[in-house]
Parts: C-alpha cells; sequence; structure tokens
C-alpha cells in the first residue's frame, strides 16, 4: 500500500512540476489558514515543529526534483527504508541513500534554525500595516532583510509581478505603489495566520478575499513575503473577524 500510494504522489509531483513551467509568474503553494491559535507556551515550544509547514519550507522542497523530494519526505518523515523508497522511485538503494543525503543537505542549509514567536510576527504585520497607511518609505524598508524577497503570484489571472522583487527598498516601493491611488474604504486587512506564519488577509467591501500575504521572518525582520492574489487559490478564504476566530481587523 505504501509503495503504490508513493508512486501515485510522486507522479502527481511530476505532473505538478509540468504545468508549473508554463505557469504565468511565480507560483506558491495554496495557502493554508489556521485558526487563531492560542499563543501559550506550549504551543511556542512546538513551532519547530509546525515550520514543516511553513512558505518558506514549502517553496524549499519545491526547489527539489520529485525523486528528491519524495525519497527524503518518505525517509526522513515517514520513516521508510531505503529498499521500498529505491522501488517507488525505480533506482538502485546506493543511488538512494545518496539522493536523500543531498536533500537532507540542502534542506538543513536553506531551513532557518529558529522562528520568530508569534508575538514578534504580529507586531512586524501591524508595524508593516502602519507603515503603509503612514506612507513611509524609510520606516516600511526598515522593516525587511536588506535582501529580502517579494514573490506574488496571480496565476496570469489578475495583476501581479512577474518576478520576484529583491531588496527592502524595492518591496517598500512596491507596496506604497499598489496602494497609493485605493481609496481609504476599498479593502479591509485581517492579520491572521497561513502556514504557520503571520498573514494580511486582503478582502473587498463584500467580502472577497483578494490576496493573503504571508511573512516570513528572521533574526526580528521580514525575511520573505509570499501574496497569493490567484483567484482559485483564495477561494476557501473567509474573513476572520468573528469573535470565535479571535483575529483583528483593519478597515
Amino acid at each position: 500500500m505504501t509503495t503504490t500510494v508513493s508512486r501515485l504522489c510522486l507522479d502527481a509531483l511530476r505532473a505538478r512540476k509540468a504545468r508549473q513551467e508554463g505557469y504565468v509568474g511565480p507560483w506558491l503553494p495554496e495557502p493554508w489558514v489556521e485558526e487563531m491559535p492560542d499563543e501559550s507556551p506550549a504551543l511556542e515550544a512546538g513551532l519547530e515543529l509546525a515550520d514543516d509547514l511553513s512558505m518558506a519550507f514549502l517553496l524549499l522542497l519545491e526547489r527539489l526534483a520529485p525523486e528528491e523530494r519524495a525519497a527524503f519526505l518518505l525517509h526522513d518523515v515517514f520513516d521508510v527504508g531505503y529498499p521500498e523508497i529505491a522501488i517507488v522511485v525505480n533506482k538502485r538503494e546506493d543511488a538512494v541513500r545518496q539522493i536523500v543525503t543531498r536533500a537532507r543537505k540542502r534542506v538543513a542549509e536553506e531551513r532557518p534554525r529558529f522562528r520568530a514567536s508569534r508575538v514578534a510576527q504580529r507586531r512586524l504585520a501591524e508595524q508593516f500595516i502602519m507603515a503603509v497607511l503612514m506612507r513611509d518609505p524609510a520606516q516600511l524598508a526598515s522593516l525587511f532583510k536588506p535582501d529580502a524577497v517579494l514573490m506574488t503570484d496571480g496565476g496570469g489571472k489578475v495583476k501581479a509581478a512577474l518576478r520576484p522583487i529583491k531588496g527592502a527598498a524595492k518591496i517598500a516601493k512596491f507596496f506604497l505603489g499598489i496602494t497609493q491611488d485605493s481609496p481609504p474604504d476599498a479593502f479591509r486587512l485581517d492579520i491572521g495566520w497561513m502556514n504557520e506564519g503571520v498573514c494580511l488577509f486582503v478582502f473587498d467591501q463584500s467580502g472577497t478575499a483578494l490576496m493573503a500575504l504571508g511573512f516570513d521572518v528572521r533574526d526580528g525582520v521580514i525575511d520573505g513575503v509570499f501574496g497569493v492574489s490567484n483567484p482559485d487559490k483564495l477561494r476557501t478564504i473567509r474573513s476572520q473577524t468573528s469573535p470565535d476566530r479571535g483575529s483583528d481587523s483593519v478597515p
């Protein structure tokens, strides 16, 4: 059963990889939106495990070849033995060991060792909103690492940057540019959580989700920004302002 399911998943990965080659602009994983978490010490202690769902980590996995990704996850996450993995990926066992070792090394090198607390992430999101509202490019740029990267996924269906935007000043300019002609009551922002990180959900006044803007926070600043605006990936996102969700809303 494990072998059959794994082969089906590997085929799906290969097919998705082929589709992504014709995708318009950067491709981002579909947002996973979580209920507003309880910011308890026990939860904070478990953030390292939850990091496996972060946008940054999922994109890191996407950069692995389908066989690398399958072999690495099967062995290091699901504890499947090398002989069975060799059958799944149709390679010799010694080759599979090398594939897993390379993938593990790459993930270890690129994956952050520490994750910012929920409180710190939320504070940066609030500061981001304030800097945009105040139209302060210097203050906005100061929230990002100098070499931060912004990726926006519109899927060719809505307007979005077709290439990653690199650098704090350029990212600040981008956000100030796309908001400069918007009337104050055109959008509503919810601060919530997406893929285990803080996120700004942008809604129009009818409640339709326009963008999920996730932040990768490292060392007290924003290292990566992931803006998903492809409507096909936002269909399940609803306003989080109801009392039971506990999120904050900014009109």
